[in-house]
């Protein structure tokens, strides 16, 4: 064999050897199908950070951040069977499947964990179950032919955290497996000696969707009745106000008491009875609440002992309503929309109900006869309201549960992290609010108390401070004061514990990171952070009430229609159709 021979030979070997590891190699094109899907989870943590969507954003780093910007790992409370859950839209061919875990700490969270793929008919497809942790990455190769399916679920097998870097759900490329099968002609060679078979171009990545918002967790917060009119003379003058210092009585026979702000509706000797929290409509002495209703006032018809706190406050109690809004409709009965894969947004037929309260995943109710009821996501017994309990207010956080009862005690269910479900001794109380991790309530002396946690100070109000209501945000919260001037603390990074200068307001309301105020002329200010348009309020806007989730904001306006604005990732910010409502 001469020298031009054996080069010829050696450079034969060296493409054929070049080409083998070209075809071997299935992943170059191989498609992602996670990315950026739609995710889900049994619980968040803390709030905005650590959402199912960090782990289908792209980015496998396994660090995790308190910069919100920076965070890409999803975090659920420590719970029995945590679960994190990605749909594909469809049903797909999936391959292989990666899991990326934290490389910070708590890697051992992941260590006895189910892997499944269902369908879209939610038939099991498969299932396998690992009882070491991913160090960082564990890969589950499901072969050339693939498993059919639209779900991958990851649940842990036991109680704690779940935390999850990144999920890649990957289908391989067809060409790049056919290529492997050999099946693919390669390019016909140019005259002379007869080079090796050249592979078939590898098929291009399949583009991805932009990036939709991450989802939000949920917060609303309390809201409040304002003062009544002074009635105007005419007719039947038998029930018109008569407005003296802070006090306002209804002429008749029983002359009932009420004071501003929440207008408290008193006793026939005219002395304010805190325990009978009525109100009087906004802008109007002319209806008052009896608990379930809006009812006209006429001749000794005002029965102090038929008025709670239910018709002034909805859902502006609550931290949650994440993606998720209800409203209460003039016959009492409710209708939600937004995000719904907890089943947040579906009510239990037959439901009457004179409150509702919202959470990040689950929704609860105060029924006509003063019992609880609540639906969606139950994990850490959220749902599971303590037998033989009577309310006049509930108020939802993104893990717990409380309602203000008949006798003006408080009690509180669902996950006690910081001890957010530990009432305070001896508290008597006239309005309670949520925020994620803590609890407030007015006092009946118009003093705040605080419980939970207390990382930013959201637990800790000012010295002094008298209020007539209250709403907690997440890590913030906020008092209307007596002189309607509006008060805040805890945490201000977005600026949403400083309220604008000079604002009077008649009830306030706190999302995520972002507040609102019902002004005395019933137009609407927001501050906060702005990042989805949640706190651009729209122009020409006349309110009578207002309620918050985690990133968008909702009125009900005086012509008792609803408009909402702010993040719509979820369609929470569509109204239903010939909605008309008394209560969000």
């Amino acid at each position: 064999m001469n020298l031009k021979t054996t080069y010829r030979n050696l450079t034969r070997a060296l493409l054929l050897t070049s080409l083998v590891t070209l075809l071997t190699t299935t992943y170059a094109a191989d498609i992602n199908l996670a990315f950026n899907k739609h995710a889900t989870q049994s619980s968040i943590n803390y709030g905005y950070l650590g959402l199912a969507s960090a782990a289908v954003d792209g980015n496998t780093n396994g660090n995790w951040s308190w910069d919100r910007a920076k965070n890409t790992t999803t975090h659920t409370t420590k719970e029995q069977g945590a679960w994190w859950q990605v749909d594909l839209g469809s049903d797909q061919t999936i391959n292989q499947i990666n899991i990326y875990n934290r490389v910070d700490c708590c890697k051992d969270r992941l260590s006895n964990y189910r892997v499944t793929i269902t369908n879209t008919n939610n038939t099991l497809i498969d299932t396998q179950d690992f009882h070491t942790y991913p160090d960082p990455k564990k890969t589950i190769d499901l072969g050339a032919q693939g498993k059919q399916g639209r779900y991958v679920k990851i649940q842990l097998l036991g109680n704690n955290f779940l935390s999850l870097a990144e999920v890649q759900v990957i289908k391989f490329d067809q060409d790049s497996t056919d290529n492997n099968t050999g099946n693919n002609k390669g390019d016909k060679g140019d005259k002379g000696d007869t080079g090796a078979t050249g592979p078939r171009g590898l098929q291009g990545i399949q583009g991805v969707a932009g990036i939709n918002g991450t989802d939000g967790a949920t917060g609303l917060q309390g809201n409040k009745g304002n003062q009544g009119e002074q009635g105007e003379t005419g007719g039947d003058t038998s029930f018109l106000a008569q407005v003296g210092a802070d006090v306002i009585s209804l002429k008749g026979q029983q002359n009932l008491a009420v004071t501003g702000g929440y207008i408290q509706i008193g006793n026939s000797n005219s002395q304010c009875d805190a325990g009978n929290a009525g109100a009087l409509r906004y802008n109007t002495i002319i209806e008052y609440c009896n608990g379930a209703a809006w009812q006209s006032i006429a001749n000794n018809s005002l029965q102090s002992d038929d008025c709670n706190w239910a018709c002034q406050l909805g859902s502006g109690t609550s931290i949650g309503g994440g993606g998720h809004i209800c409203a209460l409709k003039t016959d009492n009965t409710v209708q939600c929309w937004g995000r719904n894969y907890s089943n947040q947004a579906t009510v239990p037929n037959g439901l009457i109900v004179k409150q509702i309260a919202l959470g990040g995943l689950n929704s609860c109710a105060l029924k006509t006869d003063n019992t609880v009821k609540c639906w969606g996501d139950g994990g850490n017994g959220r749902n599971t309201v303590p037998n033989g309990l009577k309310a006049k207010q509930i108020a939802l956080g993104v893990s717990h549960s409380c309602a203000l009862k008949t006798d003006n005690t408080v009690e509180c269910w669902g996950y006690n992290g910081d001890g957010r479900t530990t009432v305070p001794n001896n508290l008597i109380a006239k309005q309670i609010a949520l925020g994620a991790n803590h609890s407030c309530a007015l006092k009946i002396d118009n003093t705040v108390e605080c419980w939970g946690k207390d990382e930013y100070g959201e637990n800790t109000p000012p010295n002094g401070l008298i209020a007539k209501q209250i709403a907690l945000g997440y890590y913030h919260s906020c008092a209307l004061k007596i002189d309607n001037t509006v008060e805040c603390w805890g945490r201000d990074i977005y600026g949403q514990s400083t309220p604008p200068e000079g604002l009077i307001a008649k009830q306030i309301a706190l999302g995520n990171n972002h507040a609102c105020a019902l002004k005395i002329d019933n137009t609407v200010e927001c501050w906060g952070n702005n990042a989805q348009g949640q706190a651009t309020v729209p122009s020409n806007l006349s309110a009578k009430q207002i309620a918050l989730g985690a990133h968008h904001s909702c009125v009900l306006k005086t012509d008792n229609t609803v408009q909402c604005w702010g993040y719509n990732d979820s369609r929470q910010t569509n109204i239903p159709n010939d909605l008309i409502a008394k209560q969000l």
